[in-house]
């Protein structure tokens, strides 16, 4: 029974999109080494809590009005659209004809 020859090793190569990229592989560590480099590529996990922070520094909550403003609101704002709408249309039937 003949031995398979070992294959050099060949360059892996990756597409995202438009960027490109090479995999480095290490062939004096395992791949499951806690002490092995990341090709310099953060960690997903970090990569979200950065972008999570920077998140946190400009989406603020809004202030939200009581309860009871909000209802009136709801009312009030349809019957003030309305009432509007109907002096626009009061206004352009006084416009004199050219």
């Amino acid at each position: 029974m003949m031995k398979p020859e070992p294959q050099p090793q060949r360059e892996l190569t990756y597409r995202v999109g438009w960027k490109r990229g090479k995999i480095i592989q290490h062939t004096d560590r395992s791949p499951h080494d806690e002490n092995a480099q990341s090709n310099g590529q953060p960690e997903p996990d970090d990569e979200r809590a950065h972008a999570a922070d920077r998140l946190s520094r400009i989406w603020l909550p809004a202030p939200m009005l009581p309860e009871s403003y909000l209802r009136k609101a709801v009312w009030a704002l349809p019957l003030l659209t309305f009432a509007i709408s109907l002096w626009l249309v009061y206004a352009l039937m006084m416009q004199p004809l050219p």
